[in-house]
């Protein structure tokens, strides 16, 4: 095959422009003419798909703009105003949960039990940290055989025993 071969646009797309955008008031035109105004929360650099916050008084509104349906996206601002950028990104966030050493120990107890029921091979290390897994990486067939052999039972069932019924 002679001649230049297309490129895919993730290659010939401008990343910076496209993080310019971020937290500025837009204008998007769709293919079928419909616009979409509001605050980039975000844009995918792959699909070139848009995610647009806009507030009404309380009441908040995200639209995803697929990439294939855009056919234009104008800057209507070119700063956004002051705490514009904590809104908009406060809409995504996840509030921190914090959980006591109790509810911490119950729950790596109850992943025990169904790790252990389910067949899955684990540890739990020093620092209480559960970790899937096996010594071969693959199979898992390298802690079942220890066990079977009557070698480290807690390669299992961890430091948590658990009797099914």
């Amino acid at each position: 095959m002679e001649g230049k071969s297309p490129t895919h646009k993730i290659f010939s797309g401008n990343p910076v422009h496209q993080h310019s955008l971020i937290h500025r008031r837009v204008r998007v035109t769709t293919s079928d003419l419909k616009e979409h105004t509001g605050w980039v929360y975000t844009i995918d650099p792959v699909s070139e798909s848009v995610i647009l916050v806009t507030f009404d008084g309380d009441e908040k509104t995200v639209t995803i703009v697929m990439g294939y349906n855009i056919k234009s996206l104008t800057p209507l601002d070119d700063t956004p105003p002051p705490g514009l950028a904590e809104a908009v990104d406060s809409i995504f966030r996840k509030e921190q949960v914090h959980y006591s050493s109790q509810e911490v120990t119950a729950r790596r107890e109850a992943m025990c039990v169904w790790l252990a029921d389910n067949r899955v091979p684990y540890t739990v290390n020093e620092d209480m940290v559960i970790q899937c897994g096996s010594e071969d990486g693959l199979t898992g067939q390298g802690k079942a055989l220890e066990a079977e052999a009557g070698g480290n039972d807690a390669a299992i069932n961890g430091p948590f025993k658990h009797t099914p019924n």
